[in-house]
């Protein structure tokens, strides 16, 4: 029933049971009083203590909502006022933006593969590019003697790819950009931002760093999700990409009223359970090492 086959401990029933005593099945009157030892509690509260297997587990407490409703429901339990008048009023989904037109300033070189020293590695431009390089004429020297600016933009394609290494000429081993862009937002509000990348990623907002890609992950669109703020007016979004061993790009979408690009096709449907934050992972991938 859980994801990581966590033990969960109950006393269990030991009269008129069913699962193996974890349901009690009692007459009542003309209907039944059923007793169930278990619930999502005893899973969203087990690990305060420990971030990283905190969130691991949120898809489980998800499941197990999902699991006491199947059980409900297949015993003839009729759903609360509540649930009722939600179900008659389900807001309009979320519609999902790809971000995609971007300044960038690249490629730069790096001699490693790996995600902590590539970012680590500052290069001329990251502050310009933190804070939204709104000046098209600067320059900046690469160790090659190679001189970058911001001239250059580079935009998503179709699926949603901002291909980097098509933008530098096929360039996509041991090398690093800066892309950034403006977002607005009428009013200040809370907004979804999710992020995938190929292959190593650091992101600011508004000059703030909110995401740090820098161990093994999966390649693909959405692997990310933030919950972010915006600000009233134009908000800063600069991502630090490093490429990793034949590919060089990323995913980046967002959700908030009035966000105004084109849509990805995708929406988040209206939930009725308990939303928790987490970073979206499939336990079940497979990581070739």
């Amino acid at each position: 029933m859980n994801r990581w086959r966590d033990t969960l401990q109950v006393t269990a029933f030991t009269s008129s049971t069913i699962c193996d005593g974890l349901l009690s099945v009692k007459n009542t009157g003309k209907g039944k009083s059923i007793y169930l030892q278990l619930a999502p509690d005893q899973l969203a509260l087990r690990y305060a203590d420990a971030p990283e297997k905190q969130e691991a587990i949120q898809l489980s407490v998800i499941r197990m909502h999902q699991l006491i409703a199947q059980l409900l429901t297949n015993l003839g339990a009729a759903p609360s006022v509540a649930t009722a008048f939600k179900l008659g009023r389900v807001n309009r989904p979320v519609s999902f933006h790809t971000l995609s037109s971007w300044k960038v300033l690249g490629p730069f070189t790096v001699n490693t593969s790996g995600g902590t020293k590539a970012l680590a590695t500052t290069f001329p431009g990251e502050q310009d590019a933190i804070a939204g390089a709104e000046n098209p004429n600067l320059t900046y020297k690469t160790e090659e003697d190679k001189v970058l600016d911001w001239r250059q933009t580079v935009d998503a394609g179709n699926n949603g790819f901002v291909d980097l290494a098509k933008a530098f000429g096929g360039i996509d081993d041991n090398a690093v950009a800066y892309v950034t862009k403006s977002v607005s937002s009428p009013l200040a509000q809370k907004a979804i931002l999710r992020i995938g990348v190929d292959y190593w990623m650091e992101v600011w907002l508004n000059g703030r760093s909110i995401l740090r890609v820098d161990a093994n992950h999966q390649k693909r669109e959405n692997e990310f999700i933030l919950p972010v703020s915006l600000s009233a007016g134009e908000n800063i979004l600069t991502l630090k990409v490093a490429s990793g061993k034949g590919g060089f790009g990323f995913w980046a979408n967002i959700a908030y009223p009035g966000a105004g690009e084109a849509p990805t096709g995708t929406t988040d449907q209206g939930s009725f359970y308990p939303v928790v934050a987490y970073k979206f992972f499939d336990p079940y991938q497979f990581t070739y090492w």
